[in-house]
C-alpha cells in the first residue's frame, strides 16, 4: 500500500501478500483453538484418571484391610481351638522303652508360655461358665413361672 498525501494507491502483489498473511494468522488461530481444545479434553481425562486412581487406591487400602483382618481371624481360629483332653497331672507325655528312656523328640516349653496358654484357658472357661450360669438361671426362672402357673391352676 502507498500513500501519497493526496490519494491512497493499492499495490496488487503487496494487497495480495496482506490477504495471504491474515488468512495465516485466520489459520493459526484456527490451530490455537484446536490445541486449546485438546489441552481442555487431555485435563478433563486427568482429572477423570486422577479420581479412577483415588478411588482404585482407596479399594485397594480397603481389600488390603480386609485380608489382614480376614488373616487374623483365620490366625486367631487355628489356635484358640477348643480341645478337651483327659491328662494326669505331671504325667510324662513321651513314649517310654522298657529300660532307655530316648527324650530326643521331646520338646522343652518356657514356663511363661505355659502360663499364658492356661491363662488364656481359664478365661474362655470363665466365659463359658458364665453363659451356662445364665442358661441355668434362665431354666430356673421358666420352671419356677411354670409351677406357678401349675400351684395357681389347682
Amino acid at each position: 500500500i502507498y500513500y501519497t498525501s493526496t490519494s491512497i494507491e493499492f499495490c496488487p502483489s503487496k494487497t495480495s501478500a496482506l490477504f495471504a498473511s491474515r488468512a495465516e494468522a485466520m489459520r493459526q488461530d484456527d490451530q490455537v483453538h484446536e490445541k486449546t481444545q485438546q489441552v481442555d479434553d487431555m485435563r478433563g481425562e486427568l482429572e477423570r484418571l486422577e479420581w479412577a486412581s483415588a478411588e482404585l487406591s482407596d479399594g485397594l487400602a480397603s481389600a488390603e484391610g480386609q485380608l489382614e483382618a480376614l488373616l487374623g481371624r483365620m490366625a486367631t481360629a487355628g489356635s484358640d481351638l477348643d480341645l478337651t483332653l483327659r491328662l494326669k497331672q505331671g504325667q510324662v507325655e513321651v513314649e517310654q522303652a522298657a529300660v532307655v528312656t530316648d527324650y530326643s523328640d521331646a520338646e522343652i516349653v518356657d514356663r511363661n508360655e505355659i502360663r499364658m496358654l492356661n491363662a488364656a484357658i481359664k478365661t474362655r472357661g470363665k466365659e463359658k461358665v458364665s453363659v451356662l450360669q445364665e442358661i441355668k438361671d434362665f431354666r430356673k426362672g421358666i420352671h419356677e413361672l411354670q409351677w406357678e402357673n401349675s400351684r395357681l391352676e389347682l
